[in-house]
C-alpha cells in the first residue's frame, strides 16, 4: 500500500488532483483514499453549473483555467457528465456596470426577444420587475460534481499504477524519511511520497490545521420545486437574491439554490436540514420573481462547504511537512474551479513528481 502520490478525499477536487497528476505523468503511482464513497460529501448534493464568471481577477483566472482543463480532461477521460446550457441572469439595472466586469471573455449579453420567449416557455411562472434586466450566457455547462468525480476515477481505474480505496478514514499523517505514513482509523498504514489533502469541509482531520486561512464551514441549501423541466431548459439566476433555479430533468424538478446564513456547521448529513430561516430566504426570492412556485417547494437538499473570507480556495503546503499540501475552500465553487485548484496543488511539489515519474 504505497504510492508516489496519495490524495485524501474522493470528491471533485481530489478526483481532479489524481486525474491531472496521472494524465501528466502516466508512470506515477497514484492512490485516492476516501472515507466514504467516491463523489460523496460536498460533491454529492445535486447538480451544479459552470459559468465563466468571477467577482475578482483571481476568480476569473480560476474560471478561465478550469474550463481549459475540463476540456483537456474530457479529451483524456472521455466526455464528462453534463450538458451545455444557457444561463439567464436577472440583474437589477443599477448593477449592470458592476456585473459586466465579472465575465471571462465577455460571454454575457442582453437576451433577444426570441430568447426571452424561450425563457417564458421554460418557466411561465417567472416575473420581471420594471428595473430588471435579462442577460444571457450560452457558454455554461450543467453537470454534477459527484458524477464527474466518479467518471474521472472510473477512467483512472483503467490506468496502470492507480488505486482507489473507499471506506478509508485517514486520522493521522506521520512524516518519515522520504514521505508520509497515512494512518487509518482501523490501524492500516498507507505510505506515500507526497500527499494532497482535498477533504472539503472536513477541516480538522489528520491533526493538521491550515494556517491563517480563515476557513469556516457554511451550510449550503437548496429546495426542490415540484415542476418538471424539459431536457434543455436553462438555468435562471437571481443576482440580487444570490439564488438560482437549476433544472433537474432526471428528477422531474427544479432546484432552487439559496445562500443560507448558517456558519460553522458540522459536516454530517444527519445534523443538517433546511430550517425556517432558509425557507424564508427562498420565499423572498420567489415572491419577487416566481410567486407561483411558492406552493411547489416540497423537499430539500442540504450539506456544507468550506469557505474562505475572500472565497478564493486555500491551497498551500502543510507547515508540518514539505511533502503534504492542502487544497480546500471551494466556497461553493469547488466544481467550477476544481481543475485549477488541483493544478495549483500539484504545482506546489515543484517538479518532484516529474522526477519520480522519470525515475
Amino acid at each position: 500500500m504505497t504510492a508516489d502520490l496519495a490524495v485524501i478525499g474522493g470528491g471533485i477536487i481530489g478526483a481532479a488532483v489524481a486525474a491531472l497528476a496521472k494524465k501528466a505523468h502516466p508512470h506515477l503511482t497514484v492512490a485516492i483514499l476516501e472515507r466514504h464513497l467516491i463523489g460523496t460529501g460536498a460533491s454529492l448534493y445535486g447538480g451544479a453549473v459552470r459559468v465563466p464568471i468571477g467577482t475578482t481577477p483571481a476568480h476569473r483566472e480560476l474560471a478561465r483555467r478550469s474550463e481549459a482543463l475540463f476540456r483537456a480532461l474530457g479529451a483524456w477521460a472521455g466526455p464528462l457528465p453534463g450538458r451545455a446550457a444557457s444561463v439567464f441572469w436577472v440583474v437589477p439595472a443599477r448593477r449592470e456596470p458592476e456585473f459586466a466586469d465579472y465575465w471571462v471573455g465577455g460571454a454575457c449579453r442582453p437576451a433577444t426577444s426570441d430568447e426571452t420567449a424561450r425563457l417564458a416557455r421554460a418557466m411561465p411562472a417567472l416575473t420581471l420587475a420594471p428595473d430588471d434586466l435579462l442577460l444571457v450566457d450560452e457558454t455554461a455547462w450543467c453537470g454534477n460534481p459527484g458524477a464527474t468525480a466518479s467518471h474521472l476515477v472510473g477512467h483512472l481505474l483503467r490506468q496502470p499504477g492507480f488505486a482507489c480505496h473507499e471506506g478509508v478514514h485517514v486520522v493521522a499523517i506521520e512524516d518519515r524519511a522520504g514521505g508520509c505514513d497515512l494512518v487509518a482509523a482501523d490501524g492500516q498504514v498507507f505510505r506515500s511520497r507526497h500527499v494532497v489533502r482535498a477533504t472539503g469541509p472536513w477541516l480538522d482531520l489528520h491533526g493538521r490545521r491550515v494556517p491563517d486561512s480563515g476557513l469556516r464551514t457554511k451550510k449550503v441549501a437548496a429546495l426542490h420545486v415540484d415542476l418538471a423541466p424539459a431536457a434543455d431548459d436553462p438555468v435562471i439566476v437571481f443576482v440580487e437574491e444570490d439564488a438560482y433555479l437549476l433544472p433537474d430533468p432526471a428528477g422531474r424538478r427544479w432546484i432552487l439554490c439559496i445562500s443560507s446564513p448558517a456558519w460553522d456547521v458540522a459536516p454530517a448529513r444527519s445534523g443538517l436540514a433546511c430550517d425556517a430561516e432558509d425557507r424564508a430566504i427562498a420565499a423572498r426570492a420567489l415572491r419577487r420573481h416566481a410567486p407561483a412556485l411558492l406552493d411547489r417547494c416540497r423537499g430539500e437538499r442540504v450539506f456544507c462547504d468550506a469557505y474562505t473570507a475572500t472565497r478564493l480556495p486555500a491551497i498551500g503546503r502543510d507547515p508540518q511537512s514539505a511533502r503534504s499540501v492542502y487544497a480546500l475552500g471551494g466556497s461553493g465553487s469547488g466544481y467550477r474551479f476544481a481543475p485549477a485548484i488541483a493544478e495549483t496543488a500539484i504545482g506546489l511539489f515543484e517538479g518532484s513528481l516529474s522526477t519520480m515519474a522519470v525515475s
